[in-house]
């Protein structure tokens, strides 16, 4: 609304000025006695059409130096957790925002759904045009949303997916980004048939569907072509704690010497088991390492050969997919019930040999 009163303030402001200058033209002497009354309001109607015209081009111009649709826009971020993945993928939100003339508040619920709760409770008190939030927690997160509504303010579920239905939804199917950890799997076992893989498991945290479907996405991916060719270990949930990852792996070492792969939740978890293994002396050709969000570190270790690959999803994409739906949500257009999945459009598996190629396609660039 103030956005709207400043145009329409501003618009008059112009008209005003227009105006003036018309007024000259209007009691300037006519050239010619043979000019008519009608003649004299043609130009008349004329002049004040062409200040109209300019009065409008003004706004305008005026609106688009200030952000268009953006100006004055202010965004709530409800983060569930700041790891090495959410930390980058909301530089480039901020970043983006930033460009845009859109203000943002951030909160960090540091994985814990009370604090979540919380955090969105302070930023309905800043009264944003939106508020985004990746859940902590799928079903605790619910009231959350609740409450947002209650205090009128449209909300996004994103990144992670909650059991809150009236909102829209950016949620991207995390079982078909892990289907690609399956299939890197299943393409050991075919270039090591007589082999079994024999898996540990390092969970970021559990109680999100997120979370369920990452890990349902590469297991059923392998149990459905090769289930006899598969046997889990061991599994830890972690927090996303990259110390929890290591004290399970070193566990794993003495405990399974067996084991031949394992599979992450993220990049960290990912390096951190990595880290191990290389202190343990065991190689990538004994044991190798899949992670999933294609960071700045795993991009380095897929280049270096000790992480066998990691599911990337190009952050700035969805960044500018994110906030393009955001704007939408907060100048009225809220996609309530909706859904929008990227897919994997802007995700693919990066390996030693085809991380030019995908993030060529996915960035542009390598």
């Amino acid at each position: 609304m103030k956005k709207l009163v400043a145009g329409m303030l501003a618009a008059v402001m112009v008209f005003s000025l227009a105006a003036c200058g018309s007024g000259k033209e209007e009691t300037k002497a006519p050239e010619t006695k043979a000019e008519t009354k009608e003649e004299t309001k043609a130009e008349t109607k004329e002049a004040e059409t062409k200040a109209e015209t300019e009065a409008k081009e003004s706004v305008a111009d005026a609106t688009e130096a200030a952000g268009g649709e953006t100006a004055g826009l202010t965004f709530g971020m409800s983060m569930n957790a700041m790891d090495e993945y959410q930390t980058e993928w909301y530089g480039y939100f901020e970043e983006t925002c930033k460009e845009r003339g859109i203000e943002v508040v951030m909160t960090n619920a540091e994985g814990k759904v009370d604090k979540q709760l919380a955090d969105v409770e302070s930023l309905i008190a800043l009264n944003p045009d939106v508020i985004l939030i990746r859940a902590a927690d799928s079903a605790g997160v619910v009231s959350a949303f609740e409450a947002c509504a209650e205090a009128g303010i449209p909300t996004i579920d994103s990144g992670f997916g909650s059991d809150y239905e009236d909102t829209l939804k950016m949620v991207q199917s995390q079982y078909a980004l892990t289907v690609l950890q399956g299939e890197l799997c299943l393409e050991w076992l075919e270039n090591n048939p007589d082999k079994t893989l024999k898996v540990g498991y390092l969970w970021g945290n559990q109680g999100q569907s997120a979370t369920q479907e990452r890990y349902d996405g590469w297991r059923d991916t392998v149990e459905e072509k090769a289930a006899d060719k598969l046997e889990i270990l061991a599994e830890k949930v972690t927090n996303w704690d990259a110390n929890n990852a290591m004290a399970a792996v070193e566990d794993w070492v003495q405990a399974f010497p067996e084991m031949n792969c394992i599979v992450c939740m993220s990049d960290e978890l990912a390096l951190a088991a990595v880290n191990v293994l290389q202190a343990a002396g065991i190689s990538t050709d004994e044991c190798f390492v899949v992670g999933i969000d294609g960071s700045p570190a795993g991009q380095k270790a897929i280049r270096e050969g000790t992480l066998a690959g990691t599911v990337y999803t190009s952050k700035r994409a969805d960044v500018k997919l994110t906030i393009d739906y955001a704007v939408e949500v907060a100048n009225g257009n809220e996609h309530k019930g909706e859904t929008i999945d990227p897919g994997l459009d802007i995700s693919g598996m990066l390996t030693p040999d085809t991380i030019d190629q995908e993030l060529e396609r996915l960035d542009g660039s390598n």
